[in-house]
């Protein structure tokens, strides 16, 4: 996700590659997304619930769960400064296949998520979040 931020749309890659235009798309952009008075990003980050390997499901109701949320503890240092705002809908489950029994052998998490960033003095206010 950090190399995704630095070097979105550029003609070079993280390392300093040049990068070949792709589908028609040339990557002549002089945008950074840090640079933007707004930014959002929205999507399957794939955070995961800090539990250890032998904790297959987390321990108490659904509500407590977040206090071991990846996001939430700090540990996706791309995202710092960006705000989100307060979950209040059911983690994602994996079903069982073929059925409508969750898989105990995946934790639940809260891994689809829509955070944002205001620079330069812009004002965003989250009206909804479910």
């Amino acid at each position: 996700l950090s190399q995704a931020l630095s070097d979105a749309f550029q003609r070079t890659s993280s390392r300093g590659a040049a990068r070949p235009p792709k589908q028609g798309f040339q990557r002549r952009s002089i945008y950074v997304a840090a640079l933007h008075h707004f930014s959002v990003i929205l999507g399957d980050f794939n955070i995961r619930l800090d539990l250890g390997k032998e904790e297959g499901w987390p321990p108490g109701p659904q509500e407590s769960w977040l206090k071991s949320d990846q996001l939430l503890l700090g540990q996706m240092p791309s995202l710092r400064g960006f705000r989100e705002g307060l979950i209040r809908f059911p983690p994602t489950y994996k079903y069982s296949r073929g059925s409508t029994m969750f898989n105990t052998g995946r934790c639940p998490a809260w891994c689809d998520r829509v955070v944002f960033k205001t620079e330069y003095g812009s004002v965003a206010e989250l009206l909804e979040y479910d």
